[in-house]
This record gives C-alpha cells, structure tokens and sequence, in this order.
C-alpha cells in the first residue's frame, strides 16, 4: 500500500486501514525499494501525490521522481500479472504544490498510473461522479463505493487534554465552536472569523493547528483584539485535539474546496455537530448522518448561517456511525484486494 502511514499525529486513516485489514488477514506492506514484488496480491494506492512527501522528497525532486517510477512500475507489473491495481480517490487534485517540479511529478504519476488502474474506490456517489468526470484514464476501470471508516476506535483510546492556552479561558459564555488541523489557505478560516465577527450572542471560536506563517498571520490579522477569538498557532496532539472538540458545541468547516474531509468525519466520531459547505462528499454524509449532525451551507458562509445552526444544536449524545465501521470498510478493501470483483 503507498503510502503505507503518515506521520504521527497526521490522519489516522492509513494505520486504522492497516489495523482492520490485518483482521480480515491481509498483510499490508509500504513501497519496496525494489520494483519486483512477486508475493503482492494487490497494490493500493491512496494520494497520488505522496511520492512527494516527507522531508527529502519534499525538498529533492529526483527522489519524489525515484519514488513516483517505483510506484508505476509496480502498478505495470501487477497489471500484466492480472493483479488488482487500485486507487482511493481521496481528493481529485492536491491543494497547492511546493513548486512547479512537484506539479510535473504529478501530473506525470496521473499520466502514467491512472490508465494502470483496475479499481477505484470512492468514498461516496459524489466522489464517484467527479472521479469519473475529471479523469478520463479511468474509462476501463471499475468503480466502488466504499465509506470512509471513523475515528471512533483511535479517540476512544485516548485521554483528553486541554492545551494549555485554553485553561484560563472561559468557555461557559454561550456556545463554543471550533476548528482545528493544519491551516490551510482553502480552509478560509480569515473568512470564517469575519462570519463570527457577526454574530450578535457571547460564544468562543477557539482555532488550533499549524500552518504557513502567511496564514498565521491572516487569521491574526483577522482576529485583531477580539477576546472571544482563542488561537493556538501549532501542532496539536489528537489528545488536545479531543479535548478541546469535546469542549465544542460545534465544529466549523469555511472549505473553499473539498472532495472529502477526514477532518469533518473525525469531529463526527467525537460526537459533535459539523457545519460545512455543501461541497464533495459532504451531501453524502448528510444524507447517511441526518441534517443535524451534518448542517450544510451553500456559497459564502455568513453569519446568518451561523446564527441559524447555533439554534438548533443536537444534544450532546452519541452518533450512530455504523455506516462508517473500519471492520466492515475493511472487508470490503479485501475483497478487492484477494481476489478482485464487486465487495458489495
């Protein structure tokens, strides 16, 4: 599988994958060095970007390049071996690149494995029809809805913890909402503050995370010195990621643009209400979560959308997430893994 994890405190999704694909008895190993890897029943791809990851490729091109070739020539091997070559599609195209080299790389990885693949798991309908849209080399490949599994499990294991910029504030004055995870600049969250700034009623909007020192300082910028903004500029832990979500009434997604979210379905496994666009995969997840765990807005978002969630906020009891259980996600994985087909 490529890749086969992330770093710590990055999206759990690889290693719970990993976790419960072990239990249906397949044995998941990341990108040989070599290109034969004549015992691989399967090769899965997730990111097409990832040969980019990590601190050398990140910085040296010709080892992303190096990585991105041993990837396809698996996928060629495994394809004239009448082996699975599947690909999740998590996002239809990275956020940003780092610089024009990576853009090439990856363009060349969607040029080269693309037309390799003979499986294509999509995380909802949505995602399917866009997939489907976008990339042409597709045409003989067949497509599967598999969920994304949850975080339930992963946050269950872990004891909660307040950062320590958050002690001393008091979150007991009207509701408290949130962000959280890398600041990214298609995360709009400059724009989600200036919503805030509208509302009428006491609250507390407390964003954490790390990110460039550009959007560092717009999210200051656009806090100013108002007090019922908390902003921590650094990584969390998924521990303080908990501890604070738990605080929440309701987390809040300013996506510009979004295919799928780990993020907004990781706030879900922590039973809390989301609000986000109605872009991607997140009509889907309304329609399989009910419309007040998964409040969606279409365009800007302002404050009169904010003011009307505020409202009517679900109480504070567990979600129903069995459409999203890791054990059953992964026996569908398997399937296609084992032995090709439909694992519906």
């Amino acid at each position: 599988m490529a890749p086969a994890k992330t770093r710590k405190n990055d999206n759990p999704y690889l290693s719970i994958l990993t976790k419960t694909l072990a239990e249906q008895g397949v044995t998941v190993k990341g990108l040989p060095i070599v290109p034969a890897w004549p015992k691989a029943s399967a090769l899965h791809v997730h990111w097409l970007e990832f040969p980019q990851w990590g601190r050398l490729a990140s910085r040296v091109p010709f080892w992303a390049t190096w990585r991105m070739n041993r990837v396809i020539a698996l996928a060629r091997r495994n394809k004239t071996l009448g082996r699975p070559v599947l690909w999740t599609v998590h996002n239809l195209r990275p956020h940003d690149f780092k610089n024009e080299a990576h853009k090439a790389i990856y363009d060349t990885m969607c040029r080269e494995f693309l037309p390799l693949v003979t499986d294509v798991i999509c995380m909802s309908e949505t995602v399917r029809d866009a997939a489907r849209c976008a990339f042409p080399e597709l045409r003989n490949a067949r497509f599967h809805i598999i969920r994304h599994p949850h975080y339930k499990d992963h946050f269950a294991r872990l004891t909660p913890r307040t950062p320590p910029e958050l002690e001393a504030t008091n979150l007991t004055r009207g509701p408290t909402l949130g962000t959280f995870g890398m600041l990214r600049a298609y995360k709009a969250i400059p724009d989600t503050i200036r919503a805030m700034k509208g509302l009428s009623r006491p609250f507390t909007f407390v964003i954490a995370g790390s990110g460039a020192m550009a959007e560092i300082s717009a999210i200051q910028d656009a806090i100013g010195d108002d007090a019922r903004f908390v902003f921590i500029p650094r990584r969390v832990s998924d521990e303080e990621i908990l501890g604070m979500t738990q605080a929440c009434d309701l987390i809040v997604f300013g996506f510009k643009s979004i295919l799928n979210s780990g993020s907004v379905l990781a706030a879900l496994s922590m039973n809390r209400p989301v609000l986000a666009p109605n872009l991607g995969a997140m009509h889907d997840l309304q329609i399989d979560l009910g419309t007040d765990w998964v409040n969606l807005y279409e365009g800007e978002l302002t404050t009169e959308v904010i003011e009307n969630v505020l409202r009517d906020l679900p109480p504070k009891t567990p979600l129903d997430l069995s459409p999203y259980d890791p054990s059953r996600i992964s026996s569908q994985h398997a399937v296609l893994m084992q032995r090709g087909g439909d694992p519906t």
